[in-house]
């Protein structure tokens, strides 16, 4: 947790962003919506770009998935069981 509290997780994550720009994309996805975690660890690799893969940031992209996942997760099972009334945050 304390390593993740200085992490940066978009300097890992790929971003919408990242993929698409603004006048290609006709999706109604923020910018900043994350489209894969990890995505731009293979791009530093690839281009001899280590030094920027900070653990500080792996730490953060790691914790931030797993708590995608967890609410993700959650309100499935809220959904599958017709629990009415679940927090949305979308």
């Amino acid at each position: 947790m304390k390593l993740a509290e200085k992490g940066d997780n978009f300097n890992v994550d790929l971003l919408v962003k990242d993929i698409y720009t603004a006048s290609k994309s006709n999706m109604s996805l923020e910018s900043d919506v994350i489209a894969s975690s990890f995505g731009k660890i293979h791009q530093y690799i690839q281009t001899n770009q280590k030094d920027k893969i900070k653990k500080e940031d792996i730490a953060k992209s790691l914790l931030v998935m797993i708590c995608y996942h967890i609410a993700q997760l959650a309100v499935l099972v809220a959904q599958s069981h017709n629990v009415k009334k679940y927090l949305n945050t979308y």
